[in-house]
């Protein structure tokens, strides 16, 4: 697995999707230099279709091990979706 600025396991998944005929890029940049990203998209593709914010929370207790209170914490309640 990669992790930080370790871009060798999306560079992977990159190549495969563009050797089966997509076209796709590795990107590490911070989502601090929004910007940046935003750039290689639109330098890449010509425009941004779809943004996909895969950011998580680790707690350390499995989900059948939530008591319930850490939940709330993390959803908020109503859930917003």
């Amino acid at each position: 697995m990669g992790g930080g600025s370790d871009i060798s396991v999306a560079q992977k998944v990159t190549d495969q999707i563009n050797a089966a005929g997509g076209q796709a890029v590795a990107d590490t940049n911070s989502v601090e230099d929004g910007q940046r990203i935003v750039e290689r998209a639109m330098d890449t593709f010509g425009r941004v279709d779809v943004v996909v914010n895969n950011a998580g929370i680790l707690r350390d207790a499995s989900f059948a091990q939530n008591d319930g209170r850490r939940m709330g914490r993390d959803i908020p309640s109503p859930p917003a979706w």
